[in-house]
């Protein structure tokens, strides 16, 4: 899976995971193409979050005790 930003029609961007397949028929040669994309806006935003939020603990200078 490939998460990717796209955007919509209406113009606002957001975040999806795109899949891609090739059936293939009995003697092997492919007979079609598939492709499915998610909305994985909320997920993409929270982890995109819980990162930035562990860059700032970890460049934070350490508490006195």
């Amino acid at each position: 899976m490939l998460p990717t930003r796209a955007t919509r029609k209406g113009g606002g961007d957001f975040y999806v995971e795109l899949s891609f397949s090739m059936p293939h028929g009995a003697g092997g040669e492919v007979i079609g193409a598939l492709a499915q994309a998610r909305d994985i806006t909320e997920r993409f935003e929270r982890d995109r979050t819980m990162r930035r939020r562990l860059r700032e603990l970890e460049q934070a200078p350490p508490k006195a005790e």
